[in-house]
């Protein structure tokens, strides 16, 4: 997941992110878990609101 998230970020913001990531440490679960929640209510919303479609391609319809 990690790397399909670093495949849509230019060379320069991929290596600002991962040094940065280098220097939070271990999270705690819980913490990880809220985060991911927030993430997949982002893109519900974002969906909902046309601005992004999640699904195969072959699920579209024109």
């Amino acid at each position: 997941m990690k790397e399909k998230f670093f495949s849509n970020m230019s060379e320069r913001a991929r290596a600002a992110f991962e040094k940065e990531m280098q220097f939070m440490g271990a999270v705690k679960v819980k913490e990880v878990e809220a985060a991911q929640r927030k993430i997949v209510e982002t893109v519900q919303q974002l969906a909902e609101q046309g601005v992004l479609q999640v699904g195969e391609n072959d699920e579209m319809i024109e």
